[in-house]
């Protein structure tokens, strides 16, 4: 008789990186550990980053990787499973915005994505506000938060461990 292994689920997926999570291994530090160990041997991979508050795994790689089906299995680590519906607010609004920005990076050939639109458009209300004399809050607020739109999406991912 096998073990059962944890569901893993990809939530984002573009070229060259793929973020999974496997919900039942949350807060499993020993487990995420062991993961990454078995991770880092994977041919193709660049970047290697684990999350066990958030029970996420992002890897970055360059050309192809095995299928994660495939890659989850040999590796003893996870069975890979469909996206459950989305049960938090944040996941319900990043499952309503990914497909907008999937079809504004395919019509940009990628050069175009739904965060920079999002923060041209702070910066110009941000300019707006302080023009017209609404400096403190709104003008600098705006200007603050594409700020840190840039810097979020542009930076690290969040927390864990790289290669």
């Amino acid at each position: 008789m096998s073990k059962e292994l944890p569901v893993a689920f990809v939530t984002h997926s573009v070229p060259g990186r793929v973020r999974i999570r496997i919900p039942t291994m949350r807060h499993q530090d020993e487990y995420f550990a062991r993961l990454r160990d078995k991770l880092t041997a994977v041919p193709g991979l660049r970047r290697l980053t684990t999350n066990t508050r958030t029970a996420s795994v992002l890897l970055e790689y360059t050309g192809e990787i095995e299928p994660l089906e495939a890659l989850g299995s040999r590796l003893d680590a996870f069975t890979l499973g469909a996206r459950p519906h989305p049960h938090s607010l944040s996941e319900w609004l990043h499952t309503f915005t990914t497909a907008p920005d999937d079809l504004v990076k395919q019509l940009s050939n990628g050069r175009i994505d739904m965060a920079g639109v999002t923060a041209l458009v702070l910066t110009g209300f941000g300019i707006s506000q302080i023009v017209r004399g609404h400096a403190l809050p709104a003008g600098w607020t705006l200007l603050w938060n594409a700020t840190n739109l840039v810097r979020d999406v542009g930076g690290k991912p969040e927390g864990g461990a790289s290669k």
